[in-house]
C-alpha cells in the first residue's frame, strides 16, 4: 500500500499509455492511491463517519507513504492497525464498484471494519504513537538590516478578541509602540498611543471582507506568552 503498488488508474496509465488516469467514480482528478483511499468523495465519507482526527483527513500530502508515515506519528499501534483495516475495506469497496458496479454506503464499510477488529478504535488519547513526532526548533529570527519584524498574537474567546503586537528591529531591540507607528506612517508627527490608530483601522466594516487569517505555531512567541 505505502509503495503505490496497488493498481489504481493512475498506476495502470503509467504502464499502459492508452488508459486514462481519472477517478472512475467521480472523474476530474487523477486516481492516485492517496486519492482512492482518502480524497475520493466516498473514501472521505468513510473516514469522516467515525470522527477521525482532522490531521488525518485534511492532510494535503500527495504520496501515500508520506501520509501513512504522518499517521504513525499520530496513532499508536492498535489504532493504526484498525485504521489500515478501514483502508483495506475501502479499497475492496472501490474494486467492487469498478468490476461489479456495486458500491456500498460509507457506514456499511465502517461497521464491517469494526466487526473485523476486537475493541475497535482509531483514536490515540494516551498511548505513544508508533513514530515520534517531528521536532521543530522555533525561534525568533532577526529581520534584515533596517527592517522591522512584527509579531502579532491574538486570542478569540466567545464574542471578544484580544491581540498584542511585539516589534523588533534588525538589532534585536524591542521597539515601543510610538516609534513603530511613526515608522509605519513615515511621518514626523509623534503618536503616543498606537491603540487609537488600530481602532481607526478597524472602523470600516467592509475591510473585513478581504481578511485572511493564518494560524501559526506560538512556540516562538515567548515574549508575548510571559
Amino acid at each position: 500500500m505505502g509503495h503505490e503498488l496497488l493498481p489504481t488508474k493512475d498506476k495502470i496509465a503509467s504502464i499502459r499509455q492508452t488508459n486514462n488516469r481519472e477517478c472512475f467514480r467521480y472523474g476530474e482528478k487523477r486516481e492516485t492511491l492517496v486519492h482512492a483511499l482518502k480524497d475520493c468523495l466516498n473514501a472521505k465519507a468513510i473516514l469522516t463517519i467515525g470522527g477521525l482526527d482532522g490531521r488525518i483527513i485534511n492532510s494535503d500530502l500527495s504520496s501515500c507513504i508520506d501520509w501513512l508515515e504522518k499517521l504513525m506519528r499520530i496513532l499508536d499501534k492498535k489504532a493504526m492497525i484498525d485504521f489500515i483495516t478501514i483502508l483495506w475495506n475501502n479499497w475492496n469497496n472501490r474494486n467492487n464498484m469498478l468490476f461489479q458496479g456495486n458500491e456500498e454506503a460509507a457506514w456499511v464499510i465502517w461497521e464491517r471494519a469494526k466487526i473485523l477488529s476486537k475493541e475497535f478504535r482509531i483514536h490515540n488519547m494516551i498511548n505513544r504513537p508508533i513514530l515520534p513526532p517531528h521536532m521543530v526548533d522555533n525561534k525568533w529570527e532577526k529581520p534584515p538590516t533596517k527592517k522591522v519584524k512584527i509579531n502579532f498574537d491574538a486570542v478569540i474567546i466567545n464574542d471578544k478578541i484580544g491581540f498584542g503586537v511585539l516589534a523588533c528591529d534588525f538589532k534585536g531591540f524591542v521597539m515601543d509602540c510610538a516609534s513603530l507607528a511613526n515608522r509605519i506612517r513615515n511621518q514626523r508627527v509623534d503618536i503616543t498611543i498606537m491603540e487609537h490608530r488600530i481602532n481607526d483601522l478597524f472602523k470600516p466594516k467592509d475591510m473585513l471582507n478581504n481578511a485572511e487569517f493564518k494560524w501559526v505555531n506560538r512556540n516562538c512567541n515567548n515574549a508575548t506568552n510571559l
